[in-house]
């Protein structure tokens, strides 16, 4: 719970240095917004339920009575639900990183993630690859590296090409490498990927790797796809981190917005309830 209560200081932190390394950005303010909506939260939260026990207190009137304190203190819930299920999330993001002790993958899927000059892969897709490397070198049986990635239109070569490159660069065999340079999104990524897969026949044992942010929704797709495949999450660089995660995070909740709302309303209706009973 202390968490929660930290986590807004730490995303306006996190605003100034996204403003320092990338410049006047969208991105860049997306952690103070959050930053900020959250402290708004937590102060209405706090600042009604001192009004609501001091009213208690007085006999002066019940909760359930006050309605612009039951407003504020509905407002701080729904803070206090998105911030836990933000949190949640997070430390999914962080443990999906950590390889399983059993790595015995027949596929590793790479998924694309830009190029420096329309050449080179960018740090983040650098950290996907070198990621990728170290499950297949830890991988029991032999297995394959797909890399998937089409060329955008201010790209030299495609994505799946620059990462074929880089990773002969770093000691994997041309032969151990299978190109999908078809693909233009996440979606294009899992389904090209797999009807490579599929076609080649055999064990299926696939394992997608690609930022620890966006494992989850990679997964999603997965399975609306009918792709068995284990997420494994890349490291990202930390000041990235909470602007890729609260975008992410977006992306989810409207994914799953009916869930989320349901989630909101039986956390929200339950301890307006409770409070609403005994102040």
């Amino acid at each position: 719970m202390f968490l929660i209560f930290i986590i807004p200081f730490l995303l306006m932190v996190n605003s100034v240095q996204m403003l320092r390394k990338e410049g006047f950005h969208i991105t860049s303010f997306l952690s103070i917004a959050f930053g900020i909506f959250i402290l708004v939260g937590e102060f209405y939260f706090i600042t009604s339920m001192i009004v609501a026990v001091n009213n208690y207190i007085d006999h002066s009137i019940h909760l359930i009575q006050d309605f612009p304190t039951l407003l504020k203190m509905g407002f701080g819930f729904s803070v206090l639900y998105i911030s836990l299920v933000f949190v949640a999330f997070m430390f999914y993001s962080i443990f999906i990183q950590v390889l399983p002790r059993h790595v015995d993958f027949d596929y590793i899927v790479v998924l694309g993630a830009g190029l420096i000059d329309g050449l080179t892969p960018t740090k983040l897709l650098a950290n996907r690859l070198d990621k990728a490397i170290r499950v297949f070198n830890k991988s029991v049986s032999s297995c394959y590296i797909v890399v998937s990635g089409g060329q955008g239109s201010d790209e030299k070569v495609s994505e799946a090409e620059a990462m074929r490159t880089y990773l002969i660069d770093k000691g994997i065999k041309n032969h151990q490498i299978i190109m999908e340079d078809k693909s233009v999104n996440t979606f294009q990524n899992m389904r090209n990927s797999y009807e490579i897969i599929k076609r080649r026949g055999g064990r299926m044992r696939i394992a997608v790797v690609t930022s620890n942010f966006h494992v989850y929704r990679a997964l999603l797709l997965c399975r609306s796809l009918d792709i068995p495949a284990i997420g494994i999450g890349a490291p990202i660089a930390f000041y990235f981190w909470p602007s890729a995660m609260i975008r992410e995070y977006v992306a989810l909740c409207k994914h799953y917005l009916k869930g989320y709302l349901l989630g909101w309303f039986i956390f929200v209706g339950f301890f307006l309830t409770v409070l609403s009973v005994f102040l």
